[in-house]
């Protein structure tokens, strides 16, 4: 084979077979040769001297010979997933050494491999949290929790609501303000990674409810319902001792809401709540009642009645009011402004006025008035001329006049007896004083010509005689 064969040792190559003769020779001479045929296996038992491990955490203890085709015998057995597999995976609490025997068999030959391996489990963490792990609470408020460790490597202490994944903050000590049941998560983590949760859970039962701090109701209202609104379904809710009784006018036990009347203009209900869980509220409102009636006026008109079309109005108004107060009028027609309180009314026809008087908070009183509109057909009796007048001078009946309250515009002519104009005017407040050319005219029979066109637009024309008397 090529080797000294003056030494004791020889050496092959890894993996081949070879053969080898030695001569032997005593001290006479005599001499003997054997032959030996020797193969080489390829064998590597891989493992380690140490490996450290978290406490109660599955671990693989040997990952450099994860799938190797050697036989692998751990002993003890103890925390081993699989006490024959090369990689075996152990869950311990506290450190553990093992003994491992490996084999490599070719056929008949068999390569043999034997050590320890030494699994250091790091410290228990041990974490606990306080409070209690069941804490309830009746109010939000704020709730201080506080972890601790029994282990002297850990680094970081974090925490977590409702899941591992939620952190909400990292430190020994925390302050919460759950408004519901929230289950927290204390996480130690140690130099090598290992980690310890504790688990505790805050039960928030504060009572959910809405009652109006100020509720607003108003005399003409059907119904003044004080109701307080579960706002959570889960609750179970006992309602008692609703106060100020002297107003309630209908509450059933255990009721949720009251009926009131005849309230002052403020006053405060209180009500005692209890949810299944013990927790109480003591609940209120504060009423704000408002009658307007008394408050309000009877509405003023300068007029009662107009004539169509003739330019008179009759200015509304109330004998009293409050300042603050929102106006109505309804129907809007024929109103310089529907939402003050003293418009100028001037309809075309007959016409029922509504006041509608509210305060800032829709509160209300209303209030009536008719204006009556006339509509006269243009003629007699509405436009009327006298026969006879005396201009005499004592005061009476010394001017005649076309007297009437329907006409827009007129003229007025007098003639004498033979046809020639003694007397014009357009002005029905001009009327005629019996005189000519400043000159007093006897007693006599004149003739006269009226047209008057009226505020419909109908046109009157009269002719006839008037007389003078003394």
């Amino acid at each position: 084979s090529g080797h000294d064969l003056s030494c004791a040792e020889v050496s092959t190559t890894e993996g081949a077979t070879a053969t080898f003769s030695v001569l032997v020779t005593n001290q006479w001479g005599c001499s003997s040769t054997e032959t030996a045929e020797i193969t080489t296996h390829t064998f590597d038992p891989r493992t380690r001297d140490f490996i450290t491990i978290c406490p109660n955490v599955p671990t693989p203890i040997n990952p450099e010979a994860e799938g190797s085709d050697l036989q692998y015998i751990w002993t003890p057995s103890t925390g081993l997933d699989c006490p024959t597999c090369p990689n075996p995976v152990a869950t311990l609490e506290h450190s553990q050494q093992y003994y491992v025997t490996v084999l490599g068999i070719n056929g008949a030959d068999t390569c043999t491999f034997g050590g320890t391996v030494n699994v250091l489990v790091n410290p228990l963490i041990e974490i606990a949290t306080e409070p209690a792990p069941d804490t309830s609470l009746c109010e939000m408020t704020d709730v201080p929790l506080s972890a601790t460790v029994v282990s002297p490597i850990v680094e970081e202490i974090c925490w977590y609501e409702n899941s591992p994944g939620n952190q909400i903050g990292c430190g020994s000590d925390i302050t919460v303000s759950p408004d519901e049941t929230v289950v927290y998560f204390a996480i130690a983590t140690d130099t090598l990674g290992c980690r310890d949760t504790a688990m505790l859970t805050v039960n928030a039962y504060p009572i959910d409810v809405t009652l109006d701090e100020v509720q607003i109701f108003c005399e003409e209202d059907e119904v003044h319902l004080i109701e307080v609104t579960n706002n959570d379904p889960a609750q179970e809710l006992t309602f008692s001792n609703w106060t100020d009784q002297q107003y309630i006018i209908d509450a059933a036990p255990d009721s949720s809401s009251i009926t009131v009347d005849n309230v002052p203009a403020e006053q405060l209900f209180t009500v005692h709540i209890e949810n299944q869980f013990g927790c109480t509220l003591n609940d209120s409102t504060t009423v704000l009642y408002f009658d307007l009636e008394p408050t309000v006026g009877d509405i003023t008109s300068t007029m009662d009645t107009i004539y169509f079309n003739s330019g008179e109005f009759s200015q509304l108004g109330l004998t009293f009011t409050d300042s603050s107060y929102f106006y109505e009028w309804i129907p809007q027609e024929g109103l310089s402004d529907p939402y003050i309180e003293n418009p100028q009314a001037q309809p075309s026809e007959t016409t029922a006025y509504i006041l509608i008087v509210s305060n800032e908070y829709d509160c209300m009183a209303t209030r009536t008035d008719t204006i009556v509109v006339l509509n006269p057909d243009c003629g007699e009796p509405d436009i009327f001329l006298p026969n006879a007048f005396t201009p005499n001078g004592d005061g009476h009946n010394d001017v005649l006049y076309v007297r009437s309250n329907i006409i827009e515009t007129m003229e007025l002519s007098i003639y004498d007896r033979w046809g020639e104009l003694i007397f014009h005017t357009t002005d029905q407040n001009t009327g005629w004083d019996g005189t000519y050319r400043n000159q007093r005219l006897a007693p006599d029979v004149f003739g006269f010509y009226l047209r008057a066109v009226c505020f419909n637009g109908q046109t009157y024309t009269r002719k006839g005689n008037v007389m003078i008397l003394r």
